[in-house]
């Protein structure tokens, strides 16, 4: 129930790299979220919606950037639900502006499951908890 351990640092760069590329306003993000950080499997759902598999990963970020004009996620705690470090529970907080210049400061709650591959560790689900996503899957369920 308690378990005790420390993500790797390759879990810990993983997790930097994802939040980095979702904060940033590319059109290649949601291909290299795709290529780079998720499995082929995966699953990525948002407060926005569900994605699943490399396609739809990909196109994830198509519209991420048509009414936000900036966006950044800070992580204040990381809480590992498994023995390995590759279940995490994610809090933090996303400052937004969009372009019509109204600013938003939302604290979110995600959790993240993590797979070692090769050529690394790659996130095979990642779901957005608080606030609420469109989505009603359960946060426990497994996939």
């Amino acid at each position: 129930m308690w378990p005790i351990s420390q993500p790797s640092s390759e879990v810990k760069q993983l997790v930097n790299r994802f939040f980095t590329l979702v904060d940033t306003n590319s059109q290649e993000a949601g291909k290299t979220l795709a290529d780079t950080i998720f499995t082929n499997d995966e699953v990525f759902i948002t407060a926005n919606g569900t994605f699943q598999g490399a396609a739809e990963i990909s196109q994830s970020r198509a519209n991420a950037w048509t009414t936000v004009k900036f966006r950044r996620h800070t992580i204040w705690k990381c809480y590992v639900n498994d023995a390995y470090g590759t279940d995490i529970f994610i809090v933090g907080n996303l400052e937004m502006e969009t372009l019509a210049g109204t600013k938003a400061n939302l604290e979110f709650v995600a959790r993240m499951k993590i797979q070692q591959q090769e050529p690394g560790h790659r996130v095979c689900k990642y779901q957005v908890v608080s606030p609420a996503p469109q989505d009603s899957r359960s946060i426990v369920d497994a996939k």
